[in-house]
This record gives C-alpha cells, structure tokens and sequence, in this order.
C-alpha cells in the first residue's frame, strides 16, 4: 500500500520496518554514489528518478525528495518482480516442451559465453530475445482483457 510522506506522518502511520527503509536508503545511496563517480548515464527509472531528486533542500519545490525517491524505488521493485517470476516460470515450460527451441537457445547462449559474453551485453542474443518476446505475447505475465468485436466493420473495399 503507497500512502503519501505527508499522511504517514499526519496519522503516525508507519507502513514499512525501519529495517526495510534503512535497507533500501543504502541502497539508494550506494547506487547514487556509483553512477556519480563513474559518470553512468542509463536509460532506465532509476536514472529518471536520480534526475527528479530536488536541489531545493528548504522547500522542495522542484523536484522530489530522496525519501519519496526511495519510495519509489521500492515500488518498482515490488511491482517487477512478480510479471519477472511469472515470464520465467513460463519460459521455463515453452523449454521444457520444446526441446528444439531449447537446444538452438542453448547453443546460442554457450557459444556467447565461450567468447567471452557477459551481462552487460546480453543484448546481443538475438534468439534469446525472440524468445522472451514470443514467451511474452503468449503467457502475458500481466492482466489483460480480451476485446471482441460485436459487429462487421468494414475498411476500404475488401477488409472486413
């Protein structure tokens, strides 16, 4: 549950440990330091959230505070951790029940170790991503609703 600094504080709510908190500053922190010092300029939430800190310490007007960063932070770890878990486990059953998918991806992911591949530029397994992508447009790991079409719509001369 997301409950506003300002609430919490009002009620004398306390919604996460302190241990928790504590755990997650640190975090943030050490984070923080390591893109300060050597100068990493990523295109993720984090570094839009690292963007949106306030300079103003008195009023904080113009940005947010590092205690709402924070917060934010432990939002979005909550909130991809669980679509990451479901997209594995299915992952998972596609390998398990197409072993010809699962030796062509082996085989990629092998010969890109073998040569020295890393984290850093997984990107580069191309099969890899094909198959995460196919994994997702199939076994969504989020709500969805399906549509349905309750009458004909034509467009143009042939299309219907």
């Amino acid at each position: 549950m997301i409950i506003p600094d300002k609430i919490q504080r009002l009620f004398d709510m306390q919604v996460q440990s302190n241990e928790t908190l504590t755990f997650l500053a640190s975090s943030f922190e050490q984070l923080k330091e390591e893109r300060k010092k050597y100068a990493v300029k990523q295109k993720d939430v984090l570094n839009s959230l690292l963007n949106s800190v306030s300079t103003d310490k008195v009023n904080n007007n113009d940005g947010l505070t590092e205690f709402e960063v924070v917060s934010q932070c432990a939002t979005v770890f909550v909130a991809a951790t669980e679509p990451t878990s479901t997209l594995l486990q299915f992952m998972l059953y596609v390998l398990a029940t197409n072993t010809e998918i699962q030796q062509k991806l082996f085989e990629e992911v092998s010969d890109y170790m073998n040569n020295g591949g890393n984290l850093k530029t997984v990107d580069e397994l191309p099969y890899l991503e094909a198959v995460v992508n196919e994994v997702m447009r199939r076994y969504s790991p989020t709500v969805h609703f399906g549509r349905v079409c309750n009458e004909d719509c034509v467009i143009g001369d042939n299309i219907k």
